[in-house]
């Protein structure tokens, strides 16, 4: 992956990526020589990379391994002379001649093949600029001429004269197996047949008490739900599962679903010329979903040219003498092979993940930036460009967008099986990455050349042993450590100076983690019982972008002064953290020190945002805060200054929580910016009447008022608020009278209600929003139920079909489910939800009680909110808020 290997090296060659006491030879003439070097190769792989020459693809390995030993040297030196800043710099005098040497000599090869011109152009290459879509997926594929097949399956599954106990839909990979049993799994009918339903993916790898567990968690909380269980009984049973022997365990699973019926389980137009060469490649695609899907994502992202469409038919030709599932796998390499130069290496780098894993996109576009993946554009961070290319690569089919947000953005995608095995063939002839098992043979071979090494558990062993780590202690030049499971002793960071990259889930100490001073992204856990602090040698790691530090306690970490002074910090994100107040008139340099990168800082506590503090922070977008009440200091809320949250401009999303114990926010003392597009509001208890310093907000979408957010009886909205509102959620409020009209949330397309059990009613208006989807309503008073289905009536008997009203009368423990469709959908599309029976309202209302503080949730706030969202309660590690 030479293309890859350059950029990196380019942002490596950067100004300020390297200390000041770097030896003299990594001097001005000789970064600005390499800049010149590396940049005309970079240009010649970008005119050139698709061209098909054994005279380039030589030229790609050559460069490649030329760039990884100039940055080798490069990073060598700025590692060491950070631990010794008297080191002698005659050693790598030497290395650095010699890639100089490299450099030139391939540079005139280069000019040569340029010169000589005997490369055939093999049609235009493919647009390398995607337009961003800006898409919402519904999570459901529509099939195309497998209606029949559907049909019959169903009829199979539900024909009141079936006794089948097993359906197997058996075919090649990439044919549509796991469509068409997906559109069968979420069918209406299906849904309203079976009494339980249960979805497991099985992949080549697995584990069979994995597998019973994720069954017997869906089948019990199916059953529970059915037989209005309580949820503190749910929640012991569930607890006890893990701890069963495989035996009991299946024992469980016959007696569960015995005598019950389960199952598992604007648009471009063809120019006419250019019709039948389609067609003739479609019938060369031999009928294959997957690879239909993935070529016609190739055409529509290139020039509409005879001669380029008739390329293609030309390459699809050459593998057509391949078995079934090579050929699929060769077809699908030709999108691959004509992908872009700068989308190579971030399509690739998708295989690091597992088999059918849901992959983040917020995690996927930090890792892409750290792995100086990006090149960068002018008047674009590099978190937008990486968008770009993933929506680039959704576009074209190779990803599969899998879940959005309330606010309809793209929050996790998935790789399909074939695609996958694609990346991992491709990486190994690249060099690329290293995917292994870290519970290998102990002899197995180092991985002393690997820059990136994947570790993933061996499911048929869970026991970890000291020697299984081999692979670890033989990779000094890896740059990149992503584990999925535990598996990397402290001890080894000394052997890992110049990694870029480490995601592990194991427990870490500050003092190991400081050692890793040519760090990009660190992501770990730490024990607070042993570090309440980190201590300012920090500023050690001068090119660390984000840094994500989970902990088993609700004890904040203890961040040092000199984090205001490391300007390539991207996302700080912490359990609970305390940020100290920024250095002011120590020095000329402390005090300019301003984190232009910095766009994530979450979950801060105590936080003044004092002007200074908003000062340094100018472009953040994504802000956590937790503020105790604070008349604990004997002051006002003014204490915090959250009215200067409206100077965070950039700010999009902001989630704040106030104990408002007896002092109650005043206007005054709280202004957002007009560019939030989230809020979300807990323990606030701020007057409804002063809701318009959140109504006036021109460009909010979501809305989630949580928890005693709001105080008061009575709502009455304002005529020109809520533009843009598109999600509005309330939880666990003592609103009773919400008096508001249609004009009031102009755009709103969601409306859920959680814990409102003193509502009166839903006022009818809201039911004449014209953009209104659903409204969905969980643990709420009687009336309010009663007001949401006549709403829903009315909107019947005007022909509105796709309206939704949701209830749920009582608490399941069943996050999964948020993935899930409702439980009944009547013949008109109505999804209603209903359980036999509620709990008394007294009984709610002590469920919603006495919430513990919002660090005590040890996963990600918006998880919570998107499964209160579905009306899903949490797994066991779940706490309400």
């Amino acid at each position: 992956m030479a293309y890859a290997a350059l950029v990196s090296l380019m942002h490596n060659l950067e100004d300020g990526r390297y200390p000041a006491q770097c030896p003299t030879i990594l001097n001005r003439d000789l970064i600005e020589s390499l800049r010149e070097k590396f940049g005309f190769l970079q240009e010649f792989l970008q005119d050139y990379s698709q061209r098909s020459s054994k005279d380039v693809e030589s030229l790609e390995r050559r460069i490649r391994r030329a760039a990884y030993a100039a940055e080798d040297v490069i990073e060598s030196i700025v590692v060491k002379s950070t631990v010794d800043s008297d080191m002698s710099s005659a050693p790598f005098c030497e290395e650095m001649q010699g890639v100089i040497e490299t450099l030139d000599s391939i540079k005139k090869e280069v000019v040569k093949v340029k010169e000589d011109g005997d490369m055939k152009d093999h049609g235009p290459e493919s647009s390398g600029a995607a337009a961003p879509s800006r898409f919402v997926n519904s999570g459901n594929d529509t099939m195309v001429g497998s209606e029949e097949d559907l049909i019959q399956l169903m009829d199979e599954l539900t024909g009141h004269d079936s006794t089948r106990r097993i359906l197997a839909i058996v075919g090649m990979g990439g044919i549509g197996k796991t469509t068409l049993a997906k559109n069968i799994y979420d069918n209406s009918f299906v849904m309203e047949h079976f009494q339980v339903r249960a979805w497991v993916t099985v992949s080549q790898e697995y584990n069979v008490r994995e597998i019973i567990l994720r069954l017997l968690h869906d089948i019990t909380v199916s059953i529970g739900q059915n037989m209005q269980e309580s949820r503190k009984n749910l929640v012991a049973f569930i607890d006890g599962m893990s701890r069963m022997s495989d035996y009991q365990l299946g024992e469980q699973l016959y007696k569960s679903l015995w005598g019950r019926r389960h199952v598992f389980g604007e648009e471009d137009h063809c120019p006419p010329e250019l019709e039948k060469i389609g067609k003739r490649i479609v019938k060369k695609c031999r009928g294959l979903p997957l690879a239909i899907i993935v070529v016609g994502g190739l055409l529509s992202k290139s020039d509409k040219t005879q001669e380029y469409w008739e390329q293609i038919a030309e390459d699809i030709t050459a593998v057509i003498n391949c078995d079934k599932d090579e050929y699929c796998l060769n077809v699908l390499h030709l999108s691959y092979s004509h992908l872009p130069v700068h989308l190579k290496p971030c399509f690739l780098y998708m295989g690091i993940f597992p088999e059918d894993s849901y992959i983040s996109v917020s995690k996927l576009i930090k890792l892409w930036v750290a792995e100086d993946f990006l090149k960068p554009v002018m008047s674009k961070s590099l978190e937008e460009v990486a968008e770009e290319y993933l929506e680039d690569l959704i576009d074209r089919n190779l990803i599969l967008p899998f879940r959005a947000g309330v606010d309809g953005s793209l929050k996790g995608c998935r790789m399909h099986d074939l695609l996958r095995d694609l990346c991992l063939r491709e990486a190994r002839k690249q060099n690329f990455f290293s995917v292994t098992r870290i519970y290998s043979h102990p002899n197995a071979p180092g991985k002393e050349s690997e820059r990136r090494l994947i570790l993933h558990q061996n499911p048929r062993k869970n026991e970890y042993s000291p020697r299984d780590n081999n692979v670890l202690r033989s990779a000094p030049l890896a740059r990149s450590l992503v584990c999925s499971v535990k598996c990397f002793p402290s001890q080894l960071t000394s052997k890992f100076r110049l990694l870029r990259v480490l995601d592990t889930v194991d427990e870490l100490s500050v003092a190991d983690i400081l050692q890793l001073v040519n760090s990009r992204y660190l992501a770990f856990r730490i024990n607070m019982h042993l570090h309440a602090a980190i201590p300012s040698s920090i500023s050690q790691l001068r090119n660390l972008q984000t840094l994500i530090v989970e902990s088993s306690t609700s004890t904040p970490v203890l961040l040092p002064t000199v984090i205001w002074e490391m300007p390539q910090l991207r996302h700080l994100k912490f359990s609970s953290v305390c940020l100290p107040d920024p250095p002011v008139g120590q020095s000329s340099r402390q005090d300019s020190c301003v984190l232009e990168n910095l766009q994530t800082l979450s979950y801060v506590i105590n936080l003044r945002c004092t002007s200074e503090v908003v000062r340094r922070i100018p472009n953040l977008k994504k802000l956590r805060l937790f503020c105790e009440d604070a008349s604990t200091y004997g002051a006002e809320w003014s204490y915090y200054c959250l009215n200067n949250l409206v100077h965070l401009q950039k700010l999009e999303s902001l989630m704040l929580t106030c104990v408002a114990n007896t002092n109650k926010i005043f206007p005054g003392e709280l202004d957002f910016p007009h560019s939030l597009k989230k809020l979300i509001l807990l323990s606030c208890r701020i007057s409804w009447e002063d809701m318009t310093i959140i109504g006036s907000l021109p460009n909010l979408e979501v809305l989630m008022l949580q928890k005693d957010a709001f105080d008061g009886e009575k709502w009455e909205p304002n005529e020109g608020e809520f533009p843009q509102l598109k999600f509005l959620f309330i939880s666990s409020s003592n609103l009773e009278y919400w008096h508001a009209e249609s004009t009031h949330f102009p755009k709103l397309e969601n409306l859920v209600l959680f814990g409102c059990l003193k509502l009166k009613e839903i006022p009818s208006d809201i039911g004449e929003i014209p953009t209104l989807e659903s409204i969905s309503l969980c643990l709420c008073s009687s009336s309010a139920v009663a007001s949401a289905k006549e709403i829903l009536m009315e909107q019947r008997s005007l022909g509105n079909d796709d309206f939704r009203v949701s209830v749920n009368q009582w608490k399941s423990i069943n996050k999964r489910l948020a993935l899930c469709p409702p439980l009944y959908t009547a013949p008109a599309g109505v999804a209603v939800r209903e359980r036999a029976g509620t709990l008394p309202e007294a009984e709610m209302q002590n469920l919603l009680e006495d919430p513990p503080k919002p660090w005590d949730v040890e996963v990600g706030s918006s998880q919570i909110f998107h499964a209160l969202t579905h009306f899903l309660s949490f797994e066991r590690q779940y706490r309400w808020l």
